[in-house]
């Protein structure tokens, strides 16, 4: 388990707490979310936040007995086929109702008195009515324009959503278990995990909607299958979704910060299905850090050929620029096939497995063979 300690002599000593993360930190969807960050009241002092961060992080890993993850990124935006259609189908009918509603005002409209007072010097006018309507309708009208160009990403949904399903089943598998065990990890190995009982390995996720929910649900679909939920409260994702599993296992971040260190700093590979600014930003850290050899080495798989292939047009043009090298764009994998993503992971963890042995351990595990 990690340990952190303030090294200012000068400062007041940080009494940081000792607690961990339980299943009780964590409401269920239709409760609002609760988070170790709110309860403590050292997290919020900033000489505490990086080392009662670390502390926490070791302690959740420790405790929910993961070594490593399989990290997804991806829009919080995105529905399978059924739910992207219904959705549409509320959105086009909500429209209708308001342009109804502002037909009716109009027709009901007063006509506007010649001596009517007018309003205070320096003071708008409130607006009227039909001015409100109008707002409301050119919002409308952006989402269900914006929800139709959506229509595209079930596809890539349902895509990560098998790709966390088989994950999740090798992860489990003796050669996954095998893997999760040899591969470098920051993180204790439980007795649990020795004994076969349960995998290193598990999907981890931001703990929302979108393509996140997606991956949480691809390992949610296989028997006893784990993963975990790194949220963060946003208009757009007040709860974590309910196919993390145990519920152990989802944790909601107060700061954006924290909650992609938490998601980064145990990933074993990383895969981005589409997604927008956060998404990037998601990305580009990891590259970053692989670039700065802050990290180590770990495959990439971005989701969505057509999607991310323009992407990489633009990293390209990045390393014309000789701001990047091609080679940091080339080593990213971009597919759309699940199986071939899949593979690229696992055939690279076990590449990693293999050089995080030491050469005496791999010899005398060769004798007993």
């Amino acid at each position: 388990m990690m340990r952190h300690s303030d090294d200012n002599s000068n400062s007041a000593s940080v009494a940081v707490p000792q607690g961990h993360v339980t299943p009780s930190a964590v409401k269920s969807p239709s409760q609002s979310c609760n988070t170790p960050a709110r309860t403590r009241r050292n997290f919020t002092q900033h000489h505490a936040r990086n080392c009662q961060s670390m502390d926490e992080l070791g302690r959740f890993m420790y405790d929910a007995e993961v070594r490593g993850t399989f990290l997804f990124f991806g829009s919080a935006r995105t529905q399978d086929k059924a739910s992207q259609q219904a959705t549409y189908a509320k959105l086009q009918a909500d429209l209708a109702a308001l342009q109804s509603q502002r037909e009716a005002v109009a027709a009901a409209a007063p006509p506007v008195a010649s001596g009517e007072a007018a309003p205070r010097p320096g003071t708008p006018p409130p607006p009227s009515p039909l001015q409100v309507l109008d707002a409301k309708i050119k919002k409308a009208t952006a989402a269900v324009s914006q929800c139709a160009r959506r229509e595209w990403a079930h596809e890539t949904y349902d895509k990560t959503k098998e790709l966390a399903r088989l994950l999740t089943i090798w992860a489990m598998s003796p050669e996954g278990r095998n893997v999760g065990l040899r591969c470098a990890s920051a993180f204790e190995t439980s007795t649990a995990m020795r004994n076969g009982e349960i995998a290193p390995l598990v999907v981890c996720t931001g703990g929302g909607p979108g393509y996140m929910q997606a991956a949480n649900e691809g390992a949610f679909q296989v028997p006893d299958g784990r993963s975990m939920g790194v949220g963060i409260i946003l208009p757009f994702e007040t709860h974590l979704n309910d196919f993390i599993r145990p519920r152990s296992l989802g944790i909601d971040a107060q700061f954006f910060f924290s909650r992609k260190y938490w998601e980064v700093f145990s990933a074993k590979a990383v895969i981005c299905a589409p997604g927008g600014v956060g998404t990037l930003d998601e990305l580009f850290e990891v590259m970053t850090l692989l670039q700065c050899e802050k990290m180590q080495k770990l495959p990439i798989v971005l989701i969505g050929k057509e999607f991310w292939s323009e992407c990489a047009k633009f990293l390209h043009f990045v390393a014309d620029k000789g701001m990047m090298t091609h080679e940091e764009v080339h080593g990213l994998c971009i597919t759309d096939s699940p199986q071939e993503a899949f593979e690229h992971i696992r055939t690279s963890l076990i590449v990693d497995a293999e050089r995080n042995v030491s050469p005496t351990k791999r010899s005398r595990e060769s004798s007993m063979n």
